[in-house]
């Protein structure tokens, strides 16, 4: 399922390179910005406020439903300086683009996918935004493989390496590796979007 709506027009012309882009623990390192907090909080205030902080911040997410990161947007600009940039992103039909929308990522990218299972809609996603080459950046290897299963040498995979999937021995023996990994989404300003797309 996604947030577009089925009467959306499909472009009448074929992009370049169409950038598609995770959410959770892609542009949004959960974890590390977790432990960052946490040690700041433990070293400057103690460990009680440290975990008083982090009960009162659970909560709030839980009441508002998003959690704002400024590193995620400038990479997508980045990205869209070269190509159609999109967010394609597995998770709830109303939850996942609230929480899009709220973090700021909404206004960064052209548009935003949502599925069930994104590793089965990529017919979908093609037809939606048709490309000579496709850059997906996810967290997940199981989902790069399968999008180099579905576009062969069309799509350069990238991995940041955050998050507890991309960081997984197991799921990393069980697939092959990406195209590129890269230690966090931030990364991405660093390379060219140009050549991303050129593969």
């Amino acid at each position: 399922m996604t947030d577009v709506r089925e009467d959306v027009t499909v472009p009448p012309h074929r992009d370049t390179v169409v950038f598609l882009v995770d959410v959770d623990d892609t542009l949004l390192d959960n974890d590390r910005f977790r432990e960052d907090v946490e040690a700041h909080l433990a070293t400057g205030y103690g460990e009680p406020a440290r975990d008083a902080y982090w009960a009162i911040q659970e909560r709030r997410f839980a009441e508002l439903g998003y959690r704002d990161y400024l590193g995620a947007v400038h990479a997508l600009a980045h990205l869209r300086a070269a190509g159609a940039t999109i967010v394609l992103t597995d998770g709830d039909a109303v939850f996942q683009p609230r929480k899009i929308e709220r973090a700021g990522i909404r206004d960064a990218v052209d548009d935003v996918l949502v599925y069930v299972h994104k590793e089965e809609e990529l017919d979908d996603v093609e037809r939606r935004y048709p490309s000579e080459r496709y850059v997906l950046v996810d967290d997940k290897l199981r989902i790069l493989t399968a999008a180099k299963r579905h576009w062969g040498e069309r799509v350069t995979t990238v991995l940041p390496l955050q998050g507890q999937f991309a960081n997984d021995p197991a799921i990393a023996a069980a697939n092959p590796a990406a195209d590129l990994a890269i230690e966090g989404i931030g990364d991405l300003l660093d390379l060219d979007p140009g050549q991303l797309g050129r593969g």
